[in-house]
């Protein structure tokens, strides 16, 4: 084979390929062409169906966590900043879950409790409540009363012992829940 040969082997090897990439490339913007237009035929194009595309996301996001609501507090008296806090994230059908972080002056403890219906399994705070009433009532559409501020008290003295009293009792409760199964682990060990 001489080298002319060679070359023209090659020049035609190359052209084919170039052929190919074309066709390919070519098929290629078919195809998203083809899909683009089919995405879009998707969509109605008439007042009814886009009233019902609509009312369909609307029953999507019902199922959503979309109401957030925030209450920030001093849950001692003797500590200022407000750096207790609960959290009520639910859906319109009142199905979430409500946390709640307490801070003390040398530890803080964070709760979670689930929610369906509106109500808790679990005994709520008068924090807690307040924000899940809150975010109830933004539910409804109305507008949440606004919750009191604990006023501060002065230092060694608590500001409202009756929730003092419910969070003491809370927290000694799931010390005990806790202490108890701890003490099955040890038993069966």
């Amino acid at each position: 084979m001489t080298d002319s040969t060679l070359a023209s082997l090659v020049l035609l090897a190359l052209a084919l390929a170039v052929a190919a990439l074309v066709v390919a490339l070519s098929a290629q913007r078919q195809q998203v062409a083809r899909r683009r237009r089919t995405a879009s035929s998707d969509l109605p194009t008439d007042v009814a169906g886009l009233r019902a595309e609509v009312a369909a996301l609307v029953d999507q996001s019902r199922l959503a966590l979309h109401r957030p609501e925030l209450l920030r507090y001093d849950a001692f008296g003797d500590m200022g900043g407000r750096l207790s806090w609960s959290l009520a994230l639910v859906d319109d059908a009142g199905t979430g879950v409500v946390l709640t972080s307490i801070h003390g002056r040398s530890d803080a403890r964070s709760y979670a409790k689930g929610l369906v219906a509106w109500e808790s399994d679990q005994p709520l705070s008068p924090e807690e409540d307040a924000v899940v009433s809150s975010a109830r009532a933004r539910s409804r559409g109305e507008a949440p009363a606004p919750t009191p501020a604990r006023p501060r008290a002065k230092v060694g003295r608590r500001s409202d012992p009756e929730a003092d009293a419910a969070i003491v009792e809370q927290v000694e409760g799931e010390v005990a829940v806790r202490e108890s199964r701890d003490g099955e682990g040890a038993q069966t060990a």
